[in-house]
């Protein structure tokens, strides 16, 4: 896939760099093995050509919040980032909702702006070409990223895909959802190792799965 050219961030930037290092260091395993977790593929914005997806009018409200008072939106988008209504408190805490805002407010108003259309970029062809083995997982009460628009369609879409849907989970997965994920990601790993002078140490198999968790 062609990356998404978006205004410099911290974030953006940091992700960049450990991705430099797991594809020098961990390149031909990651070559066999991928997780979408979850994950805005296949296509988000809804069209003629892709009835599922979701108007185009949430998009344009979303990128009029942010562009009006950005900070006003993080703080409205983390309710539905961690369901806070029925889980704060309980499974999340105010501490951890806090230090989210503050990531993400940490962004420029430009990068928050313009971050919001890459949301909806077609990925549609990119995942007809995915031909290694790939974890498809989605929380089926995620408000952020509809699960029938995203993780069911990928699924679908790419070929011989395993789905794992998580029940009772939001965007921001709990601890026992990484945990599920985790135990899916090295099965599927190790069952599908190609050849046995190939394997990555253990530790080194499970810290990427946890990653990708």
């Amino acid at each position: 896939m062609a990356p998404v050219q978006i205004p410099f961030t911290f974030m953006a930037s940091t992700f960049r760099q450990l991705g430099w290092v797991f594809q020098e260091r961990l390149g031909p395993f990651l070559q066999r093995l991928r997780a979408i977790h979850p994950g805005v593929p296949p296509f988000l914005l809804k069209t003629e050509d892709n009835p599922e997806g979701v108007d185009g009018s949430v998009f344009e409200g979303i990128k009029k919040a942010v562009a009006a008072d950005r900070y006003a939106f993080f703080t409205e988008f983390y309710k539905n980032f961690y369901n806070t209504d029925q889980l704060l408190g309980k499974r999340v805490s105010e501490e951890v909702v806090k230090a989210s805002w503050n990531i993400a407010v940490g962004a420029s108003a430009i990068a928050s702006l313009a971050c919001v259309p890459t949301w909806h970029e077609d990925f549609r062809n990119d995942l007809e070409r995915v031909d290694v083995p790939t974890l498809v997982i989605h929380g089926d009460e995620d408000r952020i990223v509809p699960i029938t628009a995203a993780g069911a369609r990928a699924a679908k879409m790419i070929k011989g895909a395993r789905r794992h849907v998580v029940k009772g989970s939001r965007t921001a997965s709990p601890g026992h959802m990484q945990r599920r994920s985790t135990r899916n990601c090295w099965a599927s790993s190790v069952k599908r190792q190609s050849s046995p002078k190939e394997k990555l140490p253990i530790a080194w198999r499970l810290r990427l799965c946890q990653r990708r968790a």
